[in-house]
């Protein structure tokens, strides 16, 4: 076992633009037990000539990999990792200099398995800052709050992670999958948890950004991509149900809700770009129509919301009119 304390991942893909900000972020952290992987998933633009500066760094380990995707580059980080926590990163992102202070701090002074912190989300020139409720949690409670459209999410760079649980328990980051993967992988890990704590600190910039994976499952979205996101969105929520022990009962009636929701806007955006993929369209309906009844009483969705669910999965051509208005 390593004498450092974390390690950071950090998987790279074509990141010139934002990777120097985010490693310099790292290495200015207030403590200095840490070791950070740099895994360049085959990068083509100039990533690799910029990590080669960074060579003589003691505490950083750089890996050249042919493209396989963020899932399987943090796989592949994971089989490298020797200390006790594990902190994921994006190379697009970066840190307060006391990130990994704060959530070490936090693992020790109230014993839990994971600790998790706020989020500052830059758009631009605009910041906004996310605190979540402070306090210790079961891990079914915190499964809970993270299926919540406005808990501390599934992400996982605002997270820290015991290498104990993971190894342990062999979890890993479905390489199949480019959407929802890290709620799945959080899911997974929670399962075999006890305490979480969720702190007030605020030390994580998630740099929003249009041309990210997330982007793609939108309902605007005309990139040829948007099936291939939506569809591994719901295989993750659907591996997600079939994982959820029956007595987390809110659990379940949000995961159905977001099943239900996500299904919904997928079929929506299959309209605006006239799919002609009637088989597909069908299927995804199914999946709607399946989790409508636990949708309907899901807390984390409003009247009006559950309404327009039950609008487009009935009523779709008029749906169809109103989003043609709004989102062409």
């Amino acid at each position: 076992m390593s004498k450092k304390l974390i390690s950071v991942v950090i998987p790279i893909f074509n990141a010139e633009k934002t990777l120097k900000k985010c490693i310099e972020s790292i290495i200015d952290q207030s403590i200095h037990s840490y070791k950070i992987y740099l895994i360049n998933d085959g990068s083509t633009d100039n990533t690799g000539n910029i990590l080669s500066k960074y060579n003589k760094e003691k505490n950083i380990f750089i890996i050249n990999k042919n493209n396989e995707g963020a899932a399987e580059t943090r796989n592949f980080a994971l089989k490298l990792v020797d200390t006790p926590f594990v902190v994921f990163m994006d190379a697009d992102d970066y840190v307060e200099e006391t990130y990994l202070e704060h959530l070490i701090s936090v693992v020790k002074n109230h014993n839990v398995d994971m600790a998790v912190t706020g989020i500052i989300r830059n758009m631009g020139k605009k910041e906004s800052i996310t605190k979540f409720k402070e306090g210790t949690l079961t891990s079914k409670n915190m499964i809970t709050e993270i299926l919540k459209e406005d808990g501390p999410g599934g992400y996982l760079w605002n997270k820290i992670f015991d290498m104990n649980i993971i190894k342990k328990y062999n979890i890993r980051f479905d390489p199949n999958i480019n959407m929802a993967e890290d709620l799945l992988f959080c899911v997974q890990y929670l399962l075999h948890s006890n305490k979480i704590f969720i702190s007030k600190e605020c030390d994580y910039h998630y740099v929003q950004s249009n041309n990210g994976l997330s982007s793609e499952a939108s309902i605007f979205n005309t990139n040829k991509n948007y099936k291939k996101a939506y569809l591994d969105y719901i295989v993750s929520l659907q591996r997600i149900k079939s994982i959820l022990p029956t007595d987390l009962v809110i659990s379940r009636r949000l995961i159905n809700g977001r099943l239900c929701h996500i299904s919904c806007d997928f079929l929506r955006t299959m309209k605006l770009n006239h799919s002609q993929d009637h088989e597909l369209y069908s299927k995804i309906r199914s999946v709607a129509i399946n989790n409508r009844k636990l949708a309907l009483k899901s807390e984390s969705l409003n009247k009006k919301q559950k309404l327009y669910l039950n609008l487009v999965i009935w009523f779709p051509s008029s749906v169809y009119f109103l989003d043609k208005i709004r989102f062409r």
